[in-house]
């Protein structure tokens, strides 16, 4: 087959998804990665050594491309065009380009699910991180999304429970995330010991992710989305005393049994104070506390009252605490 032969250095692109096909490319020497990109970063999907083809799918559905594809090395390629590509059809059966047809658009579809499935992965747990931004717990929160697209690319489900390989999970790590390596265990164990995954040997003996709490995960990444760019590199977290407050209100919600209802703020700090607990702080750390979780205060004949939900709250508040943990972890 005639073809016109390219080099290409590392990191240079060889077409972008999206565009439209006018050629395919035989690997002769190098390696080509296949990505498809988002605003997290890119999602690898095959690593090409020579001898591979990339870019055919086009040349049977005349769509545009569904993936991008890269040089990982100073790889050399021959490129077909379509001219190229059309004289060899004449030699092939045309039941045998029916089937590659077929191929092709599976192929594709497999690709578009894939992304449809990490597009709304990522709207689940706390939508779009531009590179550039930087607010506290910005590296966890990219890490549990890391995690979660891991999940949806690599992950198998074992009975009831959903694992994915670490490896495959530190791999997507470096290429969203890249940071110290010691970073992804360290985030790691404190899942771990939150009960929320488990590190696990799969029959293969392979050190596997294991979701014990698939939904704590999940929520966890949801609430950190949404708590964490609420603070500043100078503030990277509630006061104690604002904590301690919160944790307050929420457990007397909880003890209520009510599904809404206003705590009066003077009345919980005596009792608090009655259990010994040290209210002190509570007066000063209220206004940063209101603002940082958007709560509803009102007033009262007799003081200030705190709306509260359990059920959202009780949320909130194991999030802070898990937010807390990872702070004094040197993780936020």
């Amino acid at each position: 087959m005639a073809g016109q032969n390219k080099l290409f250095k590392d990191g240079d692109i060889v077409f972008r998804q999206g565009e439209p096909a006018d050629c395919m490319y035989l690997v002769r020497k190098g390696a080509l990665k296949v990505f498809i990109s988002n605003e997290d970063g890119e999602v690898s999907l095959a690593t090409l050594d020579p001898g591979a083809i990339v870019g055919e799918m086009a040349f049977f559905d005349n769509k545009p491309r569904s993936a991008s594809v890269k040089a990982l090395q100073i790889t050399e390629v021959t490129q077909i065009s379509r001219s190229d590509f059309d004289k060899l059809l004449t030699q092939i059966p045309k039941w045998m380009v029916t089937m590659m047809q077929s191929m092709s658009g599976r192929l594709r579809s497999t690709n578009e699910r894939l992304q449809k499935l990490e597009e709304a992965n990522l709207a689940a747990i706390g939508g779009a991180i531009l590179a550039n931004q930087k607010y506290p717990f910005h590296t966890v929160h990219r890490t549990l999304r890391s995690i979660s697209l891991s999940l949806v690319r690599d992950g198998e489900k074992e009975g009831r429970e959903h694992t994915v390989l670490v490896e495959s999970a530190r791999e997507l790590w470096r290429e969203l995330v890249s940071d110290e390596p010691a970073v992804f265990e360290k985030i790691l164990a404190r899942l771990a010991a939150w009960g929320i995954i488990a590190i696990k040997k799969n029959p293969l003996k392979q050190d596997v992710i294991a979701f014990i709490n698939r939904g704590a995960f999940m929520q966890l990444a949801d609430s950190i989305g949404k708590l964490a760019p609420r603070f500043s590199a100078a503030k990277p977290f509630l006061e104690p005393a604002a904590h301690e407050l919160f944790k307050s209100l929420v457990e007397s919600g909880v003890q209520s049994g009510y599904e809404s209802l206003n705590v009066n703020l003077m009345e919980l700090a005596a009792q608090c104070k009655a259990k010994g607990q040290d209210t002190s702080g509570w007066a000063a750390a209220l206004g940063d506390l209101v603002k940082k979780l958007d709560l509803k205060v009102s007033k009262a004949a007799n003081g200030v009252t705190i709306r509260i939900t359990p059920k959202e709250h009780r949320v909130v508040a194991t999030a802070l605490d898990q937010m807390a943990d990872l702070l004094s972890a040197g993780l936020a």
